[in-house]
């Protein structure tokens, strides 16, 4: 007990650090295994306190503790404390050195929880967002705080997120380009999604599909996406045409065989199986697939 007891505290205190709760209070008594936890607290707590700099100088002394104990786990998790501190004050090449640090305890032990959580600081260095990498993150199960983030930055405004995930979220979104995507906005599910600003289509497998050698097959999906989109309304075949292949008027023998091939050919681009999932045919036109986001190319400006 008199080990383990400061121990379960010591670890109960981070978790309600990380909540913004008051901790339980009064001294702790600190046996030379527990200085690791204590810092790591002392890290949680400065997170929680929007103090990137002093969460930074705790996990890095922690880190030095973890090193010498050869306590490696541990090692690892500071380095995903630093990498919070870092996002915080949107430092991104200590970012990104965390971020290759964790995945290389990933492999080496191996684990897919700091993989995941390599892969996310890797995207949350970069200027505008990887949609189909969130994606991807946002269905993994061996990582939360991944999946929890992921599915935020995606648009789910009911995961519970806790206050070190506001705060490093909310650093991120300040960036330009980083709103979430239109789309579900209630409770993430996998989705495909536009990329407006790259002219690239994202799969819930987290892989892309590029239209910018293929002109024609984006403005259809702009076209389906424009006047049917993410609530998978139909759109009828004249006013596919129309908007299309303007200023032509809609004329059935002069449009559905074109129309016809263009839909063959978006499905082929997008591996759509046999019945399709994101390209459907209706009794008198065409549907896109839900659930779907968009993601709009930022608004030009003076």
């Amino acid at each position: 007990m008199p080990y383990y007891g400061p121990m379960v505290r010591l670890q109960t205190d981070r978790w309600r650090a990380r909540h913004g709760k008051a901790l339980e209070g009064g001294p702790v008594a600190i046996h030379p295994d527990q200085e690791l936890a204590a810092l790591m607290l002392a890290a949680d707590l400065a997170l929680a306190g929007n103090d990137g700099r002093g969460a930074s100088a705790a996990a890095d002394e922690a880190r030095r503790i973890a090193r010498d104990a050869g306590l490696r786990l541990r090692e690892a998790e500071t380095h995903a404390q630093t990498l919070d501190a870092a996002l915080l004050v949107d430092d991104r090449t200590t970012a990104r050195e965390s971020a290759e640090a964790l995945a290389t305890f990933g492999g080496a032990f191996p684990s897919r929880r700091f993989v995941a959580e390599a892969l996310l600081g890797r995207l949350l260095v970069h200027e505008t967002p990887d949609w189909a990498g969130l994606e991807h993150l946002a269905a993994e199960t061996s990582a939360a705080t991944v999946s929890r983030r992921a599915r935020a930055l995606l648009g789910d405004t009911a995961v519970p997120l806790d206050t070190v995930d506001r705060l490093v979220l909310a650093t991120v979104q300040r960036r330009p380009g980083w709103a979430s995507p239109e789309g579900p906005q209630s409770t993430w599910s996998p989705a495909w999604g536009l990329d407006e600003r790259h002219t690239r289509i994202w799969l819930p497998d987290g892989a892309w599909v590029e239209f910018r050698s293929r002109p024609m097959l984006w403005k259809l999906l702009l076209v389906l996406t424009d006047l049917g989109g993410e609530h998978g309304v139909e759109v009828a075949k004249e006013a596919v045409c129309e908007a299309v292949w303007a200023p032509e008027s809609y004329h059935p023998l002069q449009h559905d065989n074109r129309l016809h091939a263009a839909i063959r050919q978006l499905r082929v681009a997008l591996g759509e199986p046999e019945p399709p999932l994101r390209v459907f045919t209706t009794p008198t036109g065409y549907r896109l697939g839900t659930p779907f986001r968009r993601a709009r190319a930022p608004v030009a400006t003076e």
